[in-house]
């Protein structure tokens, strides 16, 4: 089989592939619509009488200020979060002419369904890991994500940032520079943690360059600072206008107001939620750090031998340069993209979201291919550089490539690519049904638990009350 034809069979896989996890996550959003609610705050907003099914079941957790935060931002935690959700509310209410909260649910969804990042990241594991083997791996690897619902079809912002983070991050690998930064500015509108996307922008631009050839690009600074600052303009544009709202058009500010500088989100977080270094290391917070550990542990490993293995070579003139794709150079910024996001979330956030925010990275699903070449329980791999094999690459066979590591697409037990990756989705199905069963055991319980306790929470102080807020114990 040529390059071009290996190339089109993975693609047209992996189009198969997602469109089976999409159509599970759907039918376990359907199941799901018939357990009782642990909370019953869906149906204050939603009409049991005219809305779809499964609908019930997106409306969870932080899409409750999401879908508010649309109308208008009235409260303080609302500024937790960026105006990419919303602003699209606003936009699917306007073209439908009808701003209820089912259409919003419905219409976010379907969105964040034909924003699959699958085949992006395919494309991007091509330009890094010059393997289809191992891209086609990692891209397979991805369709099991620690938090299918959220990353598929839940109306949040996960969809949307990781759609255009990959994007941006395919844009910087083919050095368009100009297309990266706008696709990082668009994953900026959603999630904050969107201004370290232009760490690749600086690398690319002028770390790299220097790496390599020993030459520093002055030229290029004006314009890498440019494009720097659109990926950072829309952190700067939500920070101006809650600094308009609490503290310019109000006759009592903020008390964030005079701090320098006045940022309500830091506010916000570390208020509302709690947000703060090691605030989180707490015994009560155990269980979390169990439930992010498989995450943290997979990303800190590689992430830290990634770094360490490219210092190593940076800094040693003898070394060989024609190691294994994962130690490239051109994973160098990913890798440490991953240890910083990876520390802030162990050290000075809710650690569990790491199991939404992991699927933002490639790196991730990089890492889990590594795995399974390090312990090759499921699949069998081979280092080679050139020459000819008869589970090679075309491209390493031609020795168009200095190495690879190799996985043999045809041996996983005597299994082809399908049988094995129907064999995860049915185990994964398995555990899904497992935790729903564990979770409707618990259910009465955990009720009479939170409302004992859900009355004895602080409630936010700045303008009025808002029945539907939720602290940072549950947030």
């Amino acid at each position: 089989m040529t390059a071009d034809g290996l190339r089109k069979w993975h693609r047209r896989q992996l189009l198969i592939f997602a469109s089976s996890s999409q159509a599970l996550v759907l039918l376990l959003l359907f199941l799901s619509s018939y357990l009782p609610l642990f909370d019953s705050s869906p149906w204050t907003v939603l009409d049991k009488s005219t809305t779809l099914w499964a609908t019930s079941s997106l409306l969870r957790w932080d899409v409750f200020h999401l879908g508010f935060a649309a109308e208008e931002r009235m409260y303080e935690h609302q500024w937790a979060f960026f105006p990419g959700v919303p602003n699209l509310i606003k936009f699917l209410g306007q073209i439908t002419s009808n701003d209820s909260w089912a259409t919003f649910l419905q219409g976010s969804t379907l969105l964040a369904t034909a924003l699959d990042s699958t085949l992006v990241l395919y494309e991007l594991g091509l330009c890094h890991l010059k393997s289809p083997s191992l891209s086609f791996l990692s891209a397979t690897l991805s369709l099991l994500p620690s938090s299918p619902a959220t990353l598929r079809h839940a109306p949040y912002a996960e969809p949307f940032f990781t759609w255009a983070s990959y994007r941006g991050m395919l844009a910087c690998a083919k050095s368009q520079w100009g297309r990266g930064s706008l696709y990082f500015c668009l994953a900026g509108i959603f999630r904050s943690n969107g201004v370290l996307l232009s760490g690749f922008i600086l690398w690319g631009m002028l770390v790299e360059p220097f790496l390599t050839e020993r030459i520093l690009a002055i030229k290029r600074v004006p314009y890498a600072l440019l494009l720097t600052s659109l990926i950072f303009s829309p952190a700067i544009y939500h920070q101006y206008s809650g600094y308009q709202v609490f503290c310019q058009e109000t006759d009592t500010p903020a008390p964030w107001c005079s701090n320098f500088p006045p940022s309500i989100y830091t506010y916000v977080q570390s208020k509302y939620w709690n947000v703060g270094f090691l605030r989180y290391w707490t015994p009560q917070q155990i269980p979390n750090f169990l439930l992010a550990a498989p995450v943290l542990a997979l990303l800190s490993y590689y992430s830290v031998q990634s770094v360490c293995s490219f210092a190593g070579r940076l800094f040693d003139k003898a070394q060989p340069r024609n190691l294994p794709a994962p130690e490239s150079q051109s994973l160098a910024p990913h890798s440490i993209h991953a240890f910083i996001f990876t520390s802030i979330l162990l050290f000075a956030s809710h650690t569990q979201i790491i199991l939404r925010f992991a699927s933002s990275l490639p790196f991730t699903y990089w890492s889990a291919a590594r795995l399974l070449i390090d312990h090759p329980r499921l699949a069998t791999v081979e280092y080679v550089t050139s020459g000819s094999h008869p589970h090679l690459d075309p491209e390493v066979q031609s020795g168009n490539t200095r190495g690879h590591i190799v996985l043999r697409p045809s041996s996983f037990h005597g299994f082809q690519y399908p049988v094995f990756v129907l064999e995860v989705l049915l185990s994964a199905i398995l555990v899904v049904y497992a935790s729903i069963a564990l979770s409707y055991a618990l259910h009465y319980y955990m009720k009479s638990w939170h409302s004992a306790t859900y009355h004895t929470h602080d409630k936010p102080t700045q303008h009025q009350y808002n029945p539907l807020y939720i602290d940072h114990h549950e947030a």
